[in-house]
């Protein structure tokens, strides 16, 4: 395979295992992937979802 033709794809599987280590403080580890900021978007990001699909259920309801 020439690098011409070389296509990169990442999986959900890799998405997730990411995910999961940016919650894992693994200390002074050189894979340590832990990231409060990211943890806190996350945070953020559902709390924003929950507050839309409130809103859409309600409507729904009406």
């Amino acid at each position: 395979m020439s690098n011409e033709t070389f296509h990169f794809e990442t999986t959900l599987h890799i998405d997730i295992l990411y995910h999961l280590l940016a919650h894992m403080d693994l200390g002074q580890d050189f894979t340590n992937l832990y990231s409060m900021e990211y943890i806190n978007t996350m945070e953020g990001e559902k709390y924003n979802l929950s507050i839309r699909n409130n809103g859409l259920e309600e409507e729904l309801n009406c």
